[in-house]
């Protein structure tokens, strides 16, 4: 037998002082280029239409918490592979001003209302990512340089992001220079690369330090180490 519940659904963030919601994703905008698959103009300026609102989720016994999110991305504008390219969703439901994180979406989704004792009229979800990010070289030539604390994901392949023009971002490989998201005018591409190159041991060792992602063995890398085999 079908139900119906009600999902009312909000995008915040959290800067680890405060969660909140906002009129715009900050830096956190090339996560919502990717999931919808456009450009970070576009995520910007349309971010107060996707990312609050309410929708009707119709489900029955044995589905699961995937489903809702489905139902959801549908109103986000998100593609679903694409919405897990920075890592797992940061998926919390809200329930007597407590917030419950949600990470394993194969969870039956009506256990989880009863678990939680969630009347069965309406859900109230978020969508929470990280704000948390600092400068990690100094500005020059008008480009900041950011790195998030514990990021993951699809750029897990150690990079930096970085801010220019006043409102332009960008993530650049920390390895090769390559651009990962966002579009980099050359002459501003080819300060960034050199910058990067310079600040290489710095950056990796930065990177290891604040992310969940994958880890990079400097001596290996910088030192040009190999694995070989020893016979004792």
């Amino acid at each position: 037998m079908k139900c119906k519940i009600k999902v009312e659904y909000n995008v915040a963030f959290d800067n680890y002082k405060d969660i909140y919601t906002s009129n715009s994703p900050g830096i956190a905008v090339p996560e919502f280029s990717v999931a919808r698959r456009t450009n970070d103009e576009e995520a910007r300026l349309n971010f107060n239409k996707y990312s609050k609102g309410e929708f009707e989720f119709d489900y029955e016994e044995n589905d699961t918490i995937d489903e809702l999110v489905k139902e959801l991305f549908r109103y986000l504008g998100f593609f679903y592979d694409s919405a897990f390219e920075y890592g797992p969703l940061p998926l919390w439901i809200l329930q007597d001003d407590i917030l419950f994180g949600v990470d394993d979406l194969s969870l039956n989704f009506l256990s989880l209302l009863d678990r939680l004792k969630i009347d069965k009229s309406k859900i109230l979800i978020y969508l929470i990512y990280s704000h948390q990010a600092g400068y990690v070289l100094d500005a020059e030539d008008g480009v900041k340089y950011r790195m998030y604390s514990k990021e993951r994901g699809k750029h897990n392949v150690p990079h930096v992001h970085i801010e220019f023009y006043g409102d332009r971002n960008a993530s650049i490989s920390i390895i090769d220079g390559e651009v990962l998201s966002g579009d980099v005018p050359n002459k501003v591409l080819k300060t960034v690369r050199k910058r990067i190159t310079e600040n290489q041991y710095t950056l990796l060792s930065t990177w290891n330090k604040l992310t969940d992602g994958l880890r990079v063995d400097l001596d290996n890398y910088l030192k040009n180490k190999k694995i070989s085999y020893k016979a004792f």
